[in-house]
């Protein structure tokens, strides 16, 4: 065999090694063993202390480990929980109080392990409510509204959802705020101040209700009497307009926009959908006003700081909040609030937003509510007249002497004068 020969051999050799070599490698890998297992689990909610999750497990089935997997809705926060398996059951008891989950919330789950034999697999996603099961709610639905109560009066849910419903208005008039029907929104009634407070495990004393606006959901209390029910409808109101502005928020900027927003205007815009106003904040403004003690805007951005305060202070800053946004939508109307609210949310400072939206500083937005308010220190006039009075009680003695001394008629020369020796005694010419 010539040279030649021997090329070509050569040639169609490495030719047919490398056709070989690239199927083998286009071939696909063998599929990997599925775990055939019919997933029926059990969870037990054990409010205020967490959650035992149970499922079983074929006992043919060789596990070397199996976890399961907790993460909230509209969260990205997972927790993962080793199982211990005991006679074909699986368990996992999750503590809430180190863990916590949000109250009422929707809470996804799903399973993953492995086999002794190095075998992956991971369930379907299952869901449940982490719910307060130390009552038996009631339930009222007027979408998108849901109302839960546990106290034998059907009033109370229904002063709950009027006000529910009055909120959604008012902010779509006041301040363009849609929420999307085909959510629900939901709303819980407690009897009493210690049983809110036991469910939300973190309320200050003067706080009246709370939002969940990730989870569309409102807690508050009261309604028992008459009374409270204008209170119970304040709260409701102030609470599911947290969740609409949250949504709006979301929509009008994507997410982390209402994060973004300050204090001053997260806890005012929802005063404006409360169906009573708060007789106690035109006292609380008036008084700081007079002492000169209102707090500046600037000191009412961030949460922590305005929080971080005693009660009187947080009392003062909720006024300030709710006057100065009812300013900005008395002067610049719905289009300059949701102006100003897309200028946060896009990243604004909380100096810069006003400038923004509407034309002047948070310092600038400040004076000009100040003096539509007439929020100055004013003379009391009381005490003027007061001062006015004693001084001229006190003074009138002495112009009483004077005026006598005034009216006197001069004093006569004395009788025994000898008029004709004083006329001697001068000079003559």
């Amino acid at each position: 065999m010539n040279a030649l020969h021997r090329g070509r051999w050569r040639a169609a050799f490495w030719l047919l090694a490398s056709g070989l070599a690239l199927l083998a490698a286009l071939r696909p890998a063998p599929a990997a063993a599925q775990v055939d297992i019919v997933w029926t689990p059990k969870v037990e909610v054990r409010f205020p202390d967490g959650v035992l999750i149970t499922v079983p497990v074929p006992e043919s089935l060789a596990l070397r480990r199996l976890t399961v997997h907790l993460r909230p809705n509209a969260s990205t926060q997972t927790y993962v929980g080793e199982m211990r398996i005991q006679n074909g059951i699986a368990r996992y008891v999750h503590d809430a109080r180190a863990k916590p989950l949000p109250l009422f919330g929707l809470i996804y789950y799903w399973f993953e392990g492995e086999t002794e034999t190095g075998e992956h697999f991971t369930s379907a996603s299952f869901t449940f409510i982490y719910e307060d099961n130390r009552f038996t709610w009631h339930r009222l639905d007027q979408p998108p509204l849901q109302v839960f109560w546990y106290q034998n009066d059907a009033s109370v849910g229904e002063a709950a959802l009027n006000a529910g419903h009055i909120a959604l208005q008012r902010a779509f008039v006041q301040w363009q705020g849609v929420w999307p029907p085909e959510r629900t929104i939901r709303i819980y009634v407690y009897a009493t101040y210690q049983d809110w407070q036991t469910a939300i495990q973190y309320a200050p004393n003067w706080s009246g209700g709370h939002a969940d606006p990730a989870q569309a959901v409102v807690l508050v209390y009261g309604g028992m009497t008459p009374e409270s029910r204008v209170e119970l409808q304040r709260k409701v109101a102030h609470e599911v307009a947290h969740i609409v502005l949250y949504e709006n928020m979301n929509r009008l900027v994507g997410p982390g926009g209402y994060e973004r927003l300050p204090w001053w205007l997260v806890e005012g815009i929802p005063s404006l959908a409360e169906p009573y106003p708060h007789p106690e904040y035109y006292l609380l403004l008036d008084e700081a006003a007079q002492q000169n003690r209102l707090i500046p805007l600037a000191e009412l951005c961030n949460a922590q700081d305005v929080l971080g305060h005693d009660e009187a202070y947080v009392r003062l800053a909720y006024a300030e909040a709710a006057s100065v946004t009812t300013h900005i939508h008395g002067r610049y109307g719905p289009a300059g609030l949701q102006s100003l609210l897309q200028a946060y949310g896009m990243g604004a400072s909380c100096q810069d937003g006003p400038r923004q939206a509407l034309g002047l500083s948070l310092n600038e937005l400040e004076e000009e509510w100040r003096q539509a308010w007439d929020l100055y220190p004013k003379r009391d006039m009381g005490l003027l007249w007061a001062t006015g009075i004693m001084a001229v009680v006190v003074s009138l003695p002495l112009l009483l002497m004077l005026v006598l001394r005034w009216l006197a008629p001069p004093a006569l020369p004395p009788a025994d004068v000898d008029m004709d020796a004083d006329w001697a005694a001068l000079p003559t010419d």
